[in-house]
């Protein structure tokens, strides 16, 4: 570094008016002893059409500290609206020369896959709620998809989540939208430390929640060199035999323990719902 790199694309064949699942993660190893404390890596999968251009991209930055691991995961639904070759290609950057990482040589390894989606997949969009700033103390709800109960969603769903999160321990990198989110005067060196949780909520006829049931739980701390993290979830749910409702509510929180407040990006935060045959 600094570097930014473009493998070359791969190709798969997909069939118009089907959507497929597509899935990406990469690793990236600072070794001891490199340059500087930690480096900033940023990664990414952008995906096209048998037109060219790109349909959807997705990633996700974090800096990696000397003698860490850190694996990024994303995902999303594509819709295929005609048959043919469709191409996707994973980048890498860690673009800053005047970084105290220059000079730094990592090893990255990645991958991607793609697979028919499930008959009932959907994809619940960022832009609903996000960007936003968590202060320290607050629970703030990601994403949520409700729906209702049927025999074509199968006995479990398969929920796919990435949270893209800063914590205020400085204030760059926290621009979105032409925004600055986090606040100058409440910037702590000391970080967030993070809980993300996932949810199963039922709705009865009357709308009001006659079961609540949390499926996992992941805890995090983001401390001043890391910044930047990409928190993953990969839940499997089984259909509740006995619900007590009609629908059924997926949820995706995140509470901010402090002592730095917190931004959820909606750049690289994506929720899809994998369920049905």
């Amino acid at each position: 570094m600094p570097d930014t790199m473009r493998l070359p694309g791969r190709t798969f064949e997909a069939e118009g008016g089907s959507t497929y699942l597509v899935e990406f993660e990469a690793t990236a190893l600072k070794p001891e002893g490199s340059p500087g404390s930690a480096m900033y890596f940023g990664a990414s999968l952008a995906c096209g059409g048998p037109d060219g251009g790109t349909i959807r991209s997705v990633g996700g930055t974090q800096n990696v500290r000397s003698g860490e691991r850190v694996t990024i995961r994303n995902q999303f639904l594509l819709d295929a609206d005609r048959s043919g070759n469709y191409a996707c290609r994973v980048s890498f950057s860690s673009p800053s020369d005047e970084a105290a990482a220059a000079g730094t040589t990592a090893t990255i390894d990645s991958t991607w896959s793609v697979a028919p989606a499930r008959s009932e997949a959907v994809e619940v969009p960022a832009d609903e709620r996000l960007p936003r700033l968590v202060q320290p103390g607050e629970r703030a709800a990601v994403f949520r998809a409700e729906r209702e109960t049927s025999d074509a969603w199968g006995d479990h769903s398969d929920l796919l989540s990435t949270v893209h999160v800063t914590s205020c321990t400085m204030v760059n990198g926290s621009t979105e939208d032409g925004r600055t989110w986090c606040p100058e005067d409440q910037v702590d060196p000391a970080g967030s430390a993070v809980e993300l949780t996932y949810r199963l909520v039922s709705i009865d006829g009357n709308g009001e929640v006659c079961d609540s049931r949390t499926i996992d739980v992941e805890d995090a701390r983001i401390e001043r060199l890391t910044h930047h993290l990409v928190l993953h979830g990969d839940a499997p749910i089984a259909h509740p035999a006995d619900a007590c409702g009609t629908r059924l509510r997926f949820v995706v929180a995140l509470e901010n323990e402090g002592p730095a407040p917190l931004v959820i990006h909606r750049s690289n935060s994506t929720f899809v719902m994998n369920t049905g045959e």
